[in-house]
Order: structure tokens, then C-alpha cells, then sequence
């Protein structure tokens, strides 16, 4: 059973396509609009290789993006 708190690290019964992204370490505030694009566009190009992408979410404010797949397959293969 899944935690109603959204805490721990998820749950292993889902089919989870989406892959949490580390985008460069400590950064001094968000990254601009340019930075971002960059980053969305580098990220795309390098995690398609594995199979085709649903979408790619850039968050600035953290240095971090989120990858999902379309399927579950293309995902495992590309952690």
C-alpha cells in the first residue's frame, strides 16, 4: 500500500516511466530562460537515444529535471 503523505520513495506496484534528473549541483537562484531552454534541449536529445520521450520538465529553481518515457521499458533501460 502506497503512503498517503507522499513520503519514502514510491512504490514498486506502479509503472513508473519517469526519471529524476540532477541538473549540475549548488546553483545562486534559478536558472534563466536561456539556461533552461539549453538544458530541456540537451536533456531531450541525450534520453531519447533510449526510446521515445513523453515529456522533459525542467525545474530552475532546483537544477533539476524530471524525464518521463513512454513506456515503463525505455525508462529502466535508460537509469
Amino acid at each position: 500500500e502506497e503512503r498517503d503523505d507522499m513520503g519514502g520513495v514510491g512504490s514498486f506496484n506502479r509503472l513508473v516511466r519517469t526519471l529524476y534528473v540532477g541538473c549540475g549541483g549548488e546553483r545562486d537562484g534559478a536558472m534563466d530562460a536561456a539556461v533552461t531552454a539549453t538544458m530541456k534541449r540537451l536533456l531531450t536529445d541525450t534520453f531519447a537515444e533510449f526510446g521515445p520521450l513523453e515529456h522533459v520538465h525542467v525545474v530552475s529553481a532546483k537544477s533539476v529535471a524530471f524525464v518521463r518515457y513512454a513506456h515503463r521499458a525505455y525508462a529502466e533501460f535508460a537509469k
